[in-house]
């Protein structure tokens, strides 16, 4: 049966604040939820302030700390994958520190937060778009609605 490959790094300070197992599951589900074909992978850094603003500034020109991006590689192949490979949908970067920040805001926890920002960085990979208020509510309400599923069937899991 094929699968969906998660790879996930996390900066070494962060390692004991952040549970994988929840978020390797996020990212199946959305994966799933969405009809992309196994098998297929996808890499998820999650990091603080520092570098996610160190990569926005040197791969998208924007000098400041966000919460999540997301590198797609859509665009033509310069080379061809290996059969046995699964492709490589792209990697979503979060920052802990606006996690945090962010769940405070929202009265949630950290978890949650994490879960809701990879949520929304593997819908970018996947081709969604949030610039309109339509298509930012359609994303939003299936974020939640993945999120909702993955949380339901992880024991132990917060909201």
């Amino acid at each position: 049966m094929a699968a969906f490959t998660v790879e996930i790094a996390v900066k070494s300070s962060l390692a004991r604040e952040v549970r994988k197992r929840p978020i390797a599951a996020v990212i199946r589900a959305v994966l799933r939820a969405e009809g992309y074909p196994a098998p297929a992978s996808v890499g998820l850094l999650v990091t603080d302030d520092a570098e996610i603003q160190s990569l926005n500034r040197t791969y998208l020109g924007h000098d400041y700390a966000t919460d999540v991006i997301a590198f797609g590689t859509e665009g033509p192949a310069t080379f061809i994958d290996p059969p046995v490979l699964a492709p490589h949908l792209g990697d979503v970067v979060v920052s802990y520190e606006r996690a945090r920040e962010q769940a405070a805001e929202a009265d949630h926890s950290v978890d949650y937060e994490l879960l809701f920002l990879v949520a929304h960085g593997v819908l970018h990979l996947l081709g969604h778009e949030d610039a309109s208020p339509e298509a930012r509510q359609a994303m939003l309400a299936a974020q939640e609605r993945i999120i909702t599923g993955v949380l339901h069937a992880e024991p132990g899991s917060s909201g």
